[in-house]
């Protein structure tokens, strides 16, 4: 499972624009995101999704590339436990996205985008 996400989902994150990478492979991908959503009762692939993410958060706050993303840069960078702040946005951006996907995706992807962008606090 964790080779098939690592395939389907952080291969295709372009480790410079984090967001809107993720919001696309959902669009291109709806049936699957659905899937998990709904099939996914004890959390296993959610959290699984969390820990690659944050993973690529970190990667992405050691090589300096978090800089369109400033709350997620400075968050991480100020932490005295980056690991645990890295997971905890990871969880908190995959939690609005799978909310995007059960709302029907109620906003554009650029509206959500711009909505995870612009957020100035955690």
């Amino acid at each position: 499972m964790y080779y098939s996400f690592e395939r389907l989902m952080i291969a295709r994150i372009d480790e410079n624009d984090v967001i809107d990478s993720i919001i696309a492979i959902i669009v291109n991908d709806k049936e699957l995101f659905r899937n998990v959503s709904i099939n996914n009762n004890n959390g296993t692939l959610f959290w699984m999704m969390v820990k690659m993410l944050g993973c690529q958060l970190l990667k992405a706050d050691e090589e300096g590339r978090l800089h369109s993303i400033g709350w997620v840069q400075r968050a991480i960078e100020s932490s005295t436990n980056k690991e645990l702040t890295a997971k905890m946005i990871s969880g908190a951006c995959l939690t609005l996205m799978f909310e995007w996907v059960d709302s029907n995706y109620q906003m554009s992807p650029k509206e959500l985008s711009e909505f995870v962008k612009n957020m100035k606090h955690l």
